[in-house]
C-alpha cells in the first residue's frame, strides 16, 4: 500500500490588528493499517507551529480528500484530532489559546467501508485562528 500525503490548507481569519502565522513543521506520516486495509491513519502526527501576538480561538475544519486513485465512497468516516498545551479537540471544535508560539499536533484517521486501493492519497483541512 502507498503512503499518503497531506495537503494542509491553511487559512487565517483574524482581526486586522492581530498577526498570526501558521507553519507546518512536520507533515503527518500516514499508512494503511496492516490489519485492516480500510483504515488509513497517522503513524506520526502533523506538527503545526502557530504564532500569534494576541490570544486566539483555534479551529480545524472538516478533513477532506484532495486526491487519490479512488475517491472516498459514501460511508467513509474522516476523523481529525488535535492536541496542544494539554488540551485536545476534534474537527469543528474551537479552543481558546494564549498569545505566543504554540505547537499543535494533528492526527488523522480515515475509515472506508471497503479497502483502500494501492496508491497515494492526499487529504486536507483548513485551520482557522481568530
Amino acid at each position: 500500500m502507498g503512503i499518503a500525503c497531506l495537503a494542509l490548507l491553511l487559512g487565517n481569519a483574524l482581526p486586522a490588528l492581530a498577526e498570526t502565522t501558521i507553519r507546518v513543521v512536520h507533515p503527518p506520516i500516514m499508512e494503511v493499517d496492516g490489519d485492516d486495509y480500510s483504515v488509513l491513519q497517522s503513524t506520526e502526527p502533523a506538527i503545526l507551529e502557530i504564532e500569534s501576538d494576541q490570544p486566539f480561538s483555534l479551529q480545524f475544519l472538516s478533513l477532506q480528500q484532495t486526491s487519490g486513485p479512488s475517491a472516498d465512497p459514501s460511508g467513509t468516516h474522516r476523523e481529525l484530532r488535535f492536541r496542544t498545551l494539554g488540551r485536545s479537540g476534534t474537527s469543528n471544535e474551537s479552543i481558546e489559546l494564549p498569545a505566543g508560539v504554540i505547537e499543535v499536533e494533528v492526527d488523522l484517521r480515515i475509515v472506508r467501508p471497503g479497502w483502500f486501493p494501492a496508491g497515494t492519497y492526499s487529504y486536507g483541512f483548513n485551520v482557522v485562528a481568530d
